[in-house]
């Protein structure tokens, strides 16, 4: 309730709610809670343009006589489904068949304003069924003086439904029914007059996409490609994205006297701020209203700005715009003059060391300092209290280990036939993995090498390397690179490893004449490490003690564990050593390996073919740093002369050691 002294107030009665604060003085602080319009709430008395008052409130009574000079009554009206503004529309009076059934004879309550061509439309809820149907005139007859709207029979076939979100004719569907009389029909579009193409479509719920439309276009049973504009809806090429949509348009904003303030223009160029800034398709514009501008340098692949009337202050620009500022190097000054030699400095007291101690030794004298061996420190000796004078290095931090890269089977084969098919061998699998240290990081991208012919997929989340098919006409070995990336501490690191793939062939076919036996089936040999890494910690202490390989042997679908087959032979090489002969499932220590060991597998049979290799790197932790370097023994000193207790720096120190405490 408000209470007005002298009926005159400047601003506003509103309703309010308190804020759960308070002003400085203490008083409560209280907000407008006032909303407008017919979903509002609460009540206002304001001045809501200059000289004219309003007051809105939920109800009003008056005891006796109320003056109205202009009484407004709003109410709010509905339409159900669906609003069309066209060039045409009215309601069925008459609807029959003519003699020759072929055609429907359709006259209208009102006024002609159907003409041929015409697309007309009927949709409505009937006895809790759709009735709706969308058709083309033939013509406008005169039969008995009464224009008459021709609509050939054919015409009612098909269904409405939906094409591209928009609604449309579909001649798949069923369920278009016939005119009747009082049926509302509405002009939609016209297939040859381009004039009586274009219409407001307002609709609450087609499609799920209340919408308003504004269409031009229509040339046909058919709403698709015919939005030019809508408020709502899906709009369109946005996958569901709803808001404003206008096909070259421009939205334009002025003042009350018509000045344009800001302007998008139909090919993307904007200007906002009444000309203070505007942004050109040709990559173009300025801000400040022109005083900084820009335009792209092709030739250059550059934007070239520039500035007029602009202040630029040093503190606001950035280390390279500093520097870029810069003039020449001034010319060195000429030599001071020396300054006049100072008096010398009273003789210093010399400090005593006098040892290692867990605490602090009896009977000091000034001057004497001793390293405490438990907080590490060293401390001197002045007037009657120790000082800290010194502090041993802490550790360091520990080191940091290399960004590493692996792939737990490098090398593998496939069985082909003569002319290179693969037989069997797919798909062939590998796994991708990159450390720190010994910490596997999450790849942030992982790739394969385009390869004519091959068919190869990458999992970035498992770090799975798939490779699917393989042509006849690809090569007898294949590498394949794969590249993976890692960001650790806020750099990204990228390493690339490559699979190697044999495709096997059996042996040919005996010539003619007797009988030969046919070529045997391929066979595939494959090295299986006992792991795929050694890891290793920061004090060099491994996961694994041992590391062993054996043979697998892959004839046709099945996989068994083999001995070195005749003909073929095995070594390893440990680091950047020499190759040593391996014997299967033979134990090696792990205590030698620094950076990796490499199983290989050779066919001997004819000639030297490597026919698989295993490499099995070892990631470490980093070393921990070095402790720091003891501080040096303090030189001789000036004197100290002790200043007392203090809560500060004394004023006006000399050149000595001035000891105090103060905290």
């Amino acid at each position: 309730m408000a209470i007005l002294s002298n009926g005159k107030f400047y601003g506003f009665l509103c309703s309010v709610k308190a804020t759960g604060r308070k002003l400085s003085n203490g008083v409560k602080e209280y907000v407008e809670d006032f909303v407008s319009g017919f979903a509002g709430h609460g009540w206002k008395l304001w001045e809501y343009i200059k000289g004219k008052w309003k007051l809105e409130i939920d109800s009003l009574v008056v005891r006796e006589t109320m003056v109205v000079f202009e009484l407004l009554i709003q109410k709010i009206r509905a339409v159900k489904g669906a609003l069309g503004i066209t060039q045409a529309c009215g309601r069925i009076k008459t609807a029959t068949l003519d003699e020759s059934g072929q055609n429907w004879l359709v006259t209208i309550e009102d006024e002609m304003s159907f003409v041929a061509h015409d697309f007309i439309r009927c949709q409505d809820w009937t006895n809790g069924t759709l009735k709706g149907y969308w058709v083309e005139i033939a013509e406008i007859r005169k039969i008995d003086g009464v224009d008459t709207i021709v609509i050939p029979v054919s015409e009612f076939t098909g269904g409405i439904g939906y094409t591209d979100g928009m609604e449309a004719v579909d001649p798949a569907l069923s369920g278009m029914t016939t005119p009747a009389v009082s049926d509302e029909i509405v002009q939609f579009g016209n297939s040859k007059d381009v004039n009586r193409q274009s219409a407001i479509y307002l609709h609450a719920d087609e499609g799920g996409q209340p919408a308003i439309d504004i269409l031009f276009g229509i040339n046909s049973k058919s709403f698709a490609g015919c939005t030019k504009i809508r408020m709502g809806g899906d709009i369109p090429g946005t996958d569901g994205l709803k808001g404003f949509y206008c096909e070259n348009g421009m939205i334009k904003g002025t003042d009350s006297t018509g000045h344009v303030v800001y302007c998008i223009y139909p090919d993307g160029t904007a200007e906002f701020g009444d000309g203070s800034a505007r942004f050109a398709t040709d990559r173009s514009g300025h801000i400040a209203g022109g005083a900084i501008s820009w335009h792209w340098d092709a030739s250059k692949n550059k934007y070239v700005c520039s500035m007029k009337g602009v202040v630029l202050t040093w503190d606001n620009l950035d280390e390279e715009a500093k520097e870029n500022l810069k003039g020449e190097p001034g010319k060195d000054g000429q030599p001071g003059t020396d300054g006049k030699p100072g008096t010398d400095g009273k003789d210093g007291t010399s400090l005593i060391f006098m040892g290692e101690f867990s605490s602090a030794p009896a009977n000091p004298q000034n001057g004497y300092w001793y390293r405490n061996t438990t907080d590490k420190k060293c401390y001197v000796y002045q007037d009657g209290a120790w000082y800290v004078m010194t502090e041993d290095g802490k550790n360091g931090l520990d080191g940091e280990g290399s960004i590493s890269a692996d792939l737990d089977d490098e090398m593998q084969s496939v069985a082909c036939s003569l002319d290179g098919t693969v037989v069997f061998g797919l798909p062939i699998t590998t796994t991708f993995s990159m450390f720190y240290g010994t910490t596997e990081l999450p790849l942030d991208s992982l790739s394969v090498g385009s390869i004519t012919g091959v068919t190869a997929t990458a999992d970035r989340s498992t770090g799975i390397v798939k490779v699917t098919a393989i042509t006849a006409t690809v090569a007898d070995v294949i590498r394949i690179p794969i590249t993976g990336r890692v960001t650790y501490k806020g750099s990204q690191y990228e390493r690339t490893l490559h699979l190697s793939i044999n495709k096997v062939k059996p042996g040919e076919n005996g010539e003619n004449g007797t009988d030969g036996t046919n070529g045997q089936n391929a066979v595939i040999y494959s090295l299986q490490p006992s792991t795929n890494i050694i890891k290793r910690d920061a004090d060099g202490n491994s996961d694994v003690s041992n590391i062993s390989c054996r043979v697998m042997k892959t004839d046709g679908a099945s996989t068994v564990v083999s001995s070195l087959p005749v003909g073929y032979s095995m070594d390893y090489i440990i680091d950047s050593g020499n190759a040593t002969s391996y014997t299967p499932d033979k134990q090696i220590s792990v205590s030698g390996i620094t950076d990796k060991i490499q199983f290989r597998l050779y066919n001997e049979t004819s000639g030297v073919v490597l026919i698989d290799r295993e490499t099995i790197a070892v990631v470490s932790d980093g070393k921990k740093g070095l402790d720091g370097i003891n501080g040096e023994d303090g030189k001789d000193g000036l004197s100290i002369t002790w200043k007392g207790d203090l809560s500060s720096a004394p004023a006006n120190p000399q050149k000595k050691l001035g000891l105090s405490q103060y905290q």
